[in-house]
């Protein structure tokens, strides 16, 4: 799924994006710390007990019977009756981290490379994590700009499932890669996931003719740039129905 970076780089595009009404981007930028950790926040898993399907409320090998931001409300019923706008600025980030997941694992990633069958699945698995990493590094940029705030959101026991203490946890381990002095530890954290080094899969990242090979004979840049603007536009969607129905 799309790395921390690319969530952050939405979340700057929702925050910025006309097509949501004043009244809504309003209260997400006065709580704007609160967004973007919710736009991420999903990813913090690792620093607990807690499964990736517990955060993400889906798993790769069943149908989605729902949205899962839904799902998210259905498990945890005391989220829909959030009263602090801060908070509800937090979920909406959430749903929106949520949709783009969503969104690529249904157009993208199941079709291209789980259900059709190129070269070995290990080498499906590597080109989709190329393909992740290329993004993280172009949104990269983006995510920098969302260093401050982000830095500065102090979560006030928004989820039911997830402590406060592994939200602040996952938190700092972002900001260090993006505050201006950081570097992205993100070829480190993917490289063990594909039984690589950093320095091995940072030469299959640059190799372009390997990856028109390898990844785009298989998956036109097209298809992903479609792709990528669907998530987009879904997410910025639903974040208006769920931010709607939390104020009914």
């Amino acid at each position: 799924m799309p790395t921390p970076f690319t969530h952050l780089a939405n979340a700057r595009r929702l925050l910025a994006d006309r097509a949501v009404p004043e009244s809504i981007r309003a209260a997400l930028l006065a709580h704007e710390s609160a967004f973007l950790l919710g736009n991420i926040a999903a990813d913090g898993h690792h620093l607990t007990r807690l499964k990736r399907d517990e955060t993400h409320f889906y798993q790769y090998d069943r149908p989605l019977d729902d949205h899962p931001w839904r799902v998210m409300l259905s498990r945890h019923p005391s989220l829909r009756a959030v009263d602090a706008e801060e908070a509800r600025a937090f979920l909406a980030g959430y749903v929106a981290h949520l949709c783009l997941d969503e969104i690529w694992w249904l157009e993208l990633t199941r079709p291209y490379f789980a259900l059709r069958e190129w070269g070995t699945r290990e080498g499906r698995f590597l080109m989709l994590n190329i393909l992740l990493i290329q993004m993280d590094e172009r949104d990269f940029a983006a995510a920098q700009t969302t260093a401050i705030p982000l830095a500065a959101a102090i979560p006030h026991h928004w989820l039911p499932f997830m402590d406060d203490s592994a939200l602040i946890a996952w938190r700092d381990m972002i900001v260090r890669q993006i505050v201006p002095d950081g570097d992205s530890e993100t070829l480190e954290v993917i490289a063990p996931r594909v039984n690589l080094t950093p320095q091995a899969l940072r030469a299959l990242v640059d190799d372009a003719p390997h990856l028109e090979a390898d990844l785009y004979a298989h998956i036109a840049r097209d298809t992903v740039a479609a792709v990528e603007a669907k998530m987009d536009l879904y997410a910025r969607e639903q974040v208006i129905v769920y931010w709607n129905e939390s104020n009914l």
